[in-house]
């Protein structure tokens, strides 16, 4: 991996960020969809997938190498810092300072969502991003809340508790389909 200061920690902080947007996909494939969980899951994971987009975009310089891959016919950039990799739609990125390799299709590929390693907590992860690059996962939340489709009284929270709230609720109080 490329010297640069505070980046085996970021990196390992995207590890966590990723497995865990993984995780939060597996958990809305097996939830019941009218249930506000469900909804919950898939906010969740579209907010650590942008998440990771944007901090991959920031770092992206300092890749060790880039590859294309094709996976279930989608072509997708490989990332590879030391012993990490991050795989991201092409269409995420305009422009990469390093030309990739040419594309690979990937027959036999297995997601790291499978793959253990000692890395930070999502708390701590995201916790990283937010004091570093001022990148909030709160923020990429479509809607803070989500109300069961049975009853409006049972609402969830989608927001991380941890992390400041989005800057949408902080400026006007609620973020837009707010119940």
């Amino acid at each position: 991996m490329k010297s640069v200061d505070g980046l085996p920690e970021t990196i390992e902080c995207l590890y966590t960020v990723n497995h865990r947007a993984k995780l939060e996909a597996r958990q809305a494939r097996l939830s019941n969809k009218l249930d506000p969980e469900h909804t919950r899951h898939t906010l969740r994971k579209d907010a650590l997938y942008e998440l990771k987009k944007r901090v991959l975009q920031s770092i992206s310089q300092y890749a060790d190498s880039v590859e294309k891959h094709l996976i279930s016919e989608r072509t997708y950039y490989c990332l590879y810092f030391g012993s990490y990799s991050f795989h991201t739609p092409c269409e995420n990125f305009v422009e990469l300072e390093q030309d990739p390799q040419p594309t690979q299709k990937l027959v036999d590929f297995t997601s790291s969502v499978y793959t253990e390693r000692d890395c930070p907590t999502c708390r701590d992860a995201l916790t990283h991003f937010v004091k570093k690059y001022q990148y909030n996962a709160n923020d990429y939340l479509i809607t803070c809340n989500v109300a069961s489709h049975a009853s409006y009284r049972e609402v969830v929270a989608a927001e991380w508790p941890y992390l400041p709230s989005s800057t949408f609720t902080q400026v006007y109080g609620k973020k837009p389909g707010v119940v």
